[in-house]
């Protein structure tokens, strides 16, 4: 534990990192009253809570040790920066004083960012979920000295009968200090331990069967809202890789129910105030069955990989609607979510300030009947309203309106809003902004890396792919060292924790697209020297990838290894998708042999639950269906408006490699075996190779795809 002078030290050091200080106690000199360890972060979650009059400390072997020594529980608090209710609970509680000396004079208290240290937060989430049927953030763990799980919540009311509860935040910690050591407390948790546990050493099975990709896809339509979209009832998020997995069976299968769901879900979602109309993007979910109400935070993930299904739809459908919410989300990302060396920020919060310093949730994205009727003429007025679902007294709370439409636009009615989209683009930037997660997440910006370099080759527009291409570039630089992947990076340097299985799959995967894009092989030598990286997180005995290294999981009651896709795709998803391109490129039988080994590892659950591991259905369907197609573009004068490369990706084929070379160098030929005989040539051409060789050459896009067609 640091003294107070370091404190202070620490806290001016991050004042020049422009920390914005965060607290309701100030001492005379204009300096914060509380200043705890998490000053020393670089996480912008915890730094939030670096001056609350909680005694904080950060996961790891101090904390432990602190904890052994005092003999006394462990109070863990994880959330993430822009999460609404994280902000409500550190109002009620962690900036109640009576409360938070309490929790200092009785626990040791750790804060973690679910987004730096996913691992800890899934072991625990699992626990919760397991023992109260919800999960949720705030996430709320009491702990042994020995960081054995005693009991656990989500978001806790601070005091007996606040919103209604019976037992608040302050009489569970009453509780918990006196009986932490009551066997029978402790002995609640043999049971759901023992189910995680056996969870993760669960044997694989014997083979893979595509019944699982049908028995999903019924499972689907009996869930799927006909007329809202989406599945379930509310509150609604938008899985992407549900919606992936259920593209690729639709190809497979030809039953066009499947394709209608995933457009009629885009639709609505499009449609919903989900979908920002005034800057792009999509929130993180909606409260209600309609999108219409969203939980406002913008989350890096989701715009990712909603991209990447809009890029789909339109190569299957060449419908315009797609195209444009697909650049919106690209300019929005662009605009509001790079940075100036080219990574993508993590998130920006629900909650902002109104004009009056007064935080609300949605409060920057939402509108009132005056302020519209001050900044549109009353032709733009009388339109927009209609279109939008304005309500004089407001469709929200407060009086306030979100932005949603009945039916999507017409190319007339984009046209006629793009005025007003402006106005109201520039009258909105007036506006104290949400706060902006600034971390540079690994993982995430290997999903967007994907989705940005798809659609930059099947929009043709070449400052996408180079956007991509640059992000990955930002991404090696900041964050691998040739040997070792950190998870993420943040005020010019990366952050202390080494990357997560999700971390090396998902830029493993991204690398290898980037290769796709622009021919450069460098992309697919540092994909396989990054995807050889989680070797030591195979586990031998039962098939499947840990999420990290032992060193690590020895810490954490269980040993997980993340299958289930929820708003992320899992590592061993991830892990499989990539061993099956890397066998696709090199002909190497040891990566097709990883992926069989990890798909039989996820199909203990694929084949009970197949709607839990959609990505992984994904990769189930690439690992049956692909014949090894590689479809190539060469010529030196190539441009992505070249005939053969719109040609090359006209029609959607998930299981197609589909590369485009300027030359076809040496280094290609010793990587991709298939190209290890050709020549460079002084026209455009274009082939398709597989295991069986390759095409005779074509000059012509048209016979391009039609080859491409019969496959």
């Amino acid at each position: 534990m640091l003294n107070q002078k370091e404190y202070l030290i620490a806290l001016e050091q991050k004042l020049k990192e422009n920390h914005q200080i965060r607290s309701h106690f100030w001492q005379e000199n204009g300096l914060p009253k509380y200043t705890n360890a998490l000053i020393l972060s670089q996480s912008p979650y915890l730094l939030q809570h670096a001056h609350n009059p909680v005694d904080w400390m950060e996961w790891g072997d101090e904390a432990f040790a602190l904890a052994k020594h005092r003999d006394v529980p462990i109070f863990l608090s994880i959330g993430y920066s822009t999460c609404h209710w994280c902000h409500v609970m550190e109002r009620e509680s962690f900036e109640d004083e009576e409360i938070s000396h309490f929790l200092n004079e009785h626990f040791v208290s750790i804060k973690v960012d679910r987004e730096e240290l996913p691992a800890i937060d899934s072991v625990y989430m699992d626990f919760v979920q397991l023992t109260t049927g919800h999960g949720g953030w705030p996430l709320s763990m009491f702990l042994s000295p020995d960081l054995r799980p005693i009991f656990g919540g989500t978001y806790f009311p601070a005091k007996d009968g606040d919103r209604g509860v019976g037992r608040g935040f302050f009489s569970y910690l009453k509780l918990i200090s006196k009986n932490f050591k009551d066997p029978q407390l402790l002995k609640q948790a043999d049971e759901p331990l023992n189910v995680l546990k056996t969870s993760s050493t669960q044997l694989p099975l014997d083979s893979l069967d595509q019944k699982w990709l049908e028995e999903a896809s019924e499972q689907w339509k009996r869930q799927f809202d006909e007329n809202w979209g989406g599945f379930g009832s509310a509150p609604k998020f938008p899985r992407p890789a549900v919606l992936e997995a259920l593209l690729r069976i639709w190809f497979k299968t030809g039953d066009a129910d499947l394709l209608k769901m995933v457009e009629v879900t885009v639709e609505r979602m499009y449609c919903g105030g989900i979908y920002d109309h005034i800057a792009g993007g999509f929130a993180r979910y909606s409260v209600d069955n309609r999108w219409w109400v969203p939980h406002f935070e913008k989350m890096l993930y989701d715009n990712a990989q909603i991209l990447n299904v809009l890029t789909e739809l339109y190569q299957i459908t060449k419908r315009s609607l797609y195209a444009q919410i697909a650049q919106d989300i690209l300019l929005y990302l662009k605009r509001e979510m790079k940075h100036p060396l080219n990574g993508f920020y993590a998130a920006t919060d629900a909650d902002s300030l109104d004009m009056q310093g007064n935080s609300h949730e949605g409060e920057f994205f939402v509108w009132q009947f005056n302020e519209l009727k001050t900044l549109l003429s009353e032709e733009q007025f009388k339109w927009f309203t209609a279109v939008f679902g304005i309500k004089e007294n407001g469709n929200f709370e407060r009086n306030r309106n979100v932005l949603y439409l009945y039916e999507p636009l017409d190319d007339e009615e984009i046209s006629y809003f793009k005025e007003i989209r402006q106005i109201l683009y520039q009258a909105r930037q007036q506006r104290p902004k949400p706060s902006l997660d600034d971390k540079i997440i690994c993982a995430w910006n290997a999903l967007l890396i994907d989705s940005m370099c798809k659609a930059g080759i099947v929009f043709a527009n070449e400052d996408w792919i180079k956007l991509g291409q640059s992000c990955a570039d930002f991404i090696l630089n900041a964050l691998w060292d040739g040997k070792k992947l950190w998870r993420s990076w943040r005020n010019g340097r990366k952050t202390k924790h080494l990357a997560t299985l999700e971390d090396y799959t998902a830029l493993s995967y991204a690398l290898i697209t980037v290769f796709e894009c622009t021919g450069k092989i460098e992309y697919l030598k540092h994909a396989k020297q990054i995807y050889a990286c989680i070797e030591p997180l195979e586990d031998p005995e039962h098939g499947g990838f840990f999420r990290i290294n032992p060193k690590d999981r020895q810490m954490l009651p269980f040993a997980e290894k993340p299958i289930i896709d929820s708003a992320e795709p899992s590592g061993n998803a991830y892990a499989a998708l990539t061993a099956i391109k890397l066998y696709q490129l090199t002909d190497q039988i040891q990566y097709r042999s990883q992926a069989q080994r990890t798909l039989k590892y996820i199909a203990s659950l694929m084949s009970k639950y197949p709607t839990a591991t959609p990505k992984a259905l994904c990769a189930l369907t690439y690992y049956l269906d692909s014949k090894q197609q590689i479809s190539v573009v060469q010529g030196k004068d190539l441009s992505f408006q070249h005939p053969l490369i719109r040609s090359n990706h006209f029609i959607f084929h998930p299981y197609t490699i589909k590369l485009h070379f300027k030359e076809i160098t040496s280094e290609i030929k010793a990587e991709i075996p298939a190209f290890a005989y050709k020549e460079d040539v002084d026209q455009s051409i274009a082939y398709v190779c597989s295991i069986n060789g390759c095409s005779p050459s074509i000059s012509d896009h048209q016979t391009l795809m039609a080859l491409l067609k019969r496959l």
